[in-house]
């Protein structure tokens, strides 16, 4: 069993993401760990961020899940219509969900700002 996703973006739109989940699970409603399943998007956009890529392989993880992104990748001044696709490898009688999620932002330290801040005349940085 597969599962898919349209989506339209209006060329004014500023979204450059979208997030999705799959949940995997057997006949009898429980999660398949550990499997792959195949994520593709037909149309525009990537499923990563700094290349054009159609097609990928992810392995659930021990809640049968896989969590994953279509990227836009700087197409603007037009719509943008894709479908994402994601169907398990070799598992004919899995059930298998698709839906869009928000990811949580990594609180890492790349990701953090830096800025000076001024104490008795000394900057500290936070």
């Amino acid at each position: 069993m597969d599962a898919s996703v349209g989506i339209f973006m209006e060329s004014t739109d500023p979204k450059s993401r979208f997030d999705f989940k799959v949940t995997l699970n057997d006949a009898a409603g429980q999660p398949l760990a550990g499997r792959d399943v195949v994520l593709s998007v037909q149309g525009d956009g990537s499923l990563q961020p700094g290349h054009d890529a159609k097609t990928m392989t992810r392995e659930t993880d021990a809640q049968g899940e896989v969590v994953f992104s279509w990227f836009r990748r700087s197409i603007f001044g037009r719509d943008v219509k894709a479908t994402v696709s994601a169907e398990p490898r070799d598992l004919p009688d899995a059930e298998l969900t698709l839906e869009t999620t928000e990811i949580e932002a990594l609180n890492t330290s790349y990701r953090t700002r830096t800025y000076p801040l001024r104490v008795g005349g000394q900057n500290i940085y936070r």
